[in-house]
C-alpha cells in the first residue's frame, strides 16, 4: 500500500509530477518478484538498493528502503564449459 500511496497517489494526484494513470498499481512488481524474474533470465542479483526523494533539498538518493522504487544489479550465469581448466 505504500508504492501505492507514493508513486500514485502522492506523485500523479497531489505533487502532478506524473500524469494521472501513468502507473497501474496491479503491474507494481515486489522485489521478490523482480529478483525472481531475473533469476528465470539466468540472472544472478549482486545489489539491489531503493530511490528515496528528499523534498527539502529537491534530490534523489540511494538507499536500503526497497518499498517504493528500487534498482537491482546482476550478471549473467556463464554456462560451464568443462574443456576450460579453472
Amino acid at each position: 500500500m505504500r508504492s501505492y500511496a507514493t508513486a500514485i497517489v502522492a506523485a500523479e494526484y497531489l505533487l502532478l509530477w506524473l500524469p494521472k494513470g501513468t502507473h497501474e498499481w496491479s503491474s507494481f512488481l515486489t522485489p521478490e518478484e523482480l529478483v525472481l524474474i531475473l533469476q528465470h533470465a539466468n540472472l544472478t542479483v549482486r545489489e539491489m538498493a531503493g530511490f528515496v526523494y528528499n523534498p527539502l533539498t529537491g534530490r534523489w538518493s540511494l538507499s536500503d528502503d526497497i518499498s517504493v522504487n528500487f534498482i537491482a544489479f546482476g550478471t549473467k550465469k556463464l554456462p560451464i564449459d568443462k574443456n576450460i581448466p579453472l
